[in-house]
């Protein structure tokens, strides 16, 4: 017995099932849904992982010139599904497809002439990638499923030996917005503060001004700029199993290190609502040294900023929006990379520092033409040595 795809409804499909899972395939946004095959052979099956958020984008079949032998389907996230049927016969074939860049725009299936089983599948995507296996059916009569946004969710029929009916569920509509929120991490602040966690010095600058012998006072000026990069970056499967163009909004209290009194870095909650998965900027510092240095004295000069790297993992809650106003949801997990600094900090002193805070890996200061900058007695007669350590 075949089923016209035009015809038959979710409504009825969902006689079809006896397994607990076959309700994951049953009630969803759904194009209208069509199988091929028979009704009343074989064992009902459902394949899908839409409720955890993965979508089907592979299938691979198998078959001989009387029937489709197998079927089996891969996920988003990169997971194999359960082989339906059993491999058998000389002709196979294989697709997959990014769902962040293409879908299906067309389905279509064939009989295999006898009201028994499934005798032909064909699947053609937006790039032009195709699946095309099955038995010669010339002079039958070709089903074709409505296939919605091309965004396969479920796959379902019914098995023996062979596969005796196969059906899609497609999403019926376009995704209008999706939206991450009740963000939350494994760690908490407090724990990561108390750890300083990923937070630590960073030294910019370190000079040293030493008039060992008696003589006139020295004199030096020093002006360096530096920039470096801030970020913050969500990563979780929904990002790529739907891909960029659609709006993704991340919403809610979570974690974030914060510039605390403006020289120091710490963990907080902070609300967030954002249609950004990844945020870049950049932290200008600039400094300049005026050091003065007596006879027989030295002079010790620094410039350090804090930075914060962040790789914290999380649950959420993902709601997908349609343009209908259809919203379904399922949990998942993802991390968020996050690289922050706080304002920097100059001192200078005559003992040389001690305090742990490293100092920036010895390197020759150099001027535009290459040679070392001049040091500069203002008065004349002092011996003068200098140890100067940048970080470009």
């Amino acid at each position: 017995m075949f089923f016209n795809p035009r015809t038959l409804l979710l409504g009825t499909l969902s006689l079809l099932f006896t397994l607990s899972s076959a309700s994951d395939c049953d009630e969803g946004p759904w194009a209208p849904v069509s199988a091929t095959g028979s009704s009343d052979t074989g064992s009902p099956w459902c394949e899908t992982k839409w409720k955890q958020g993965p979508i089907i984008t592979g299938v691979e079949v198998w078959s001989n010139n009387e029937r489709v032998r197998a079927i089996r389907f891969s996920y988003s996230d990169g997971s194999v599904g359960e082989l339906h049927g059993r491999i058998d016969g000389d002709r196979h074939g294989i697709i997959s497809w990014d769902p962040a860049n293409d879908k299906i725009i067309q389905a279509t299936t064939w009989g295999d002439g006898k009201a028994h089983a499934l005798g032909r599948l064909y699947l053609k995507t937006q790039t032009g990638k195709e699946l095309n296996v099955g038995k010669d059916t010339g002079g039958q009569a070709s089903f074709d499923h409505d296939v919605g946004s091309g965004i396969m969710m479920t796959a379902f029929g019914r098995q023996g030996y062979d596969i005796d009916q196969l059906g899609f569920n497609f999403l019926r509509g376009e995704i209008k917005k999706i939206t991450i929120g009740d963000v939350k991490f494994e760690e908490n602040p407090d724990d990561l503060n108390a750890e300083k966690k990923g937070l630590q010095p960073v030294s910019l600058d370190y000079q040293h001004l030493n008039n060992i012998n008696g003589g006139d006072k020295i004199y030096k000026e020093v002006t360096h700029k530096r920039t470096e990069k801030t970020s913050k970056t969500w990563t979780q499967s929904t990002m790529h199993t739907f891909g960029i163009k659609y709006s993704v909004e991340i919403s809610g209290e979570v974690m974030d290190i914060g510039v605390k009194a403006s020289y120091e870095l710490s963990y907080q909650f902070q609300r967030t609502d954002t249609i950004s998965t990844t945020v870049e900027d950049t932290k200008e510092f600039g400094w300049t040294f005026k050091m003065e240095v007596s006879p027989g004295k030295e002079l010790y000069c620094r410039e350090f900023a804090w930075q914060g790297v962040f790789n914290g993992k999380y649950t959420s809650t993902v709601s997908v929006e349609l343009e209908d106003g259809y919203v379904f949801q399922y949990p998942e997990s993802g991390q968020m990379n996050q690289v922050q600094w706080s304002e920097s900090t100059d001192e200078c002193r005559d003992t040389d520092f001690d305090d742990g805070i490293p100092k920036t890996p010895a390197k020759e200061e150099r001027g535009p033409d290459g040679t070392d900058h001049e040091l500069k007695n203002i008065l004349g007669g002092g011996r003068i040595t200098s140890s100067m350590y940048y970080l470009n």
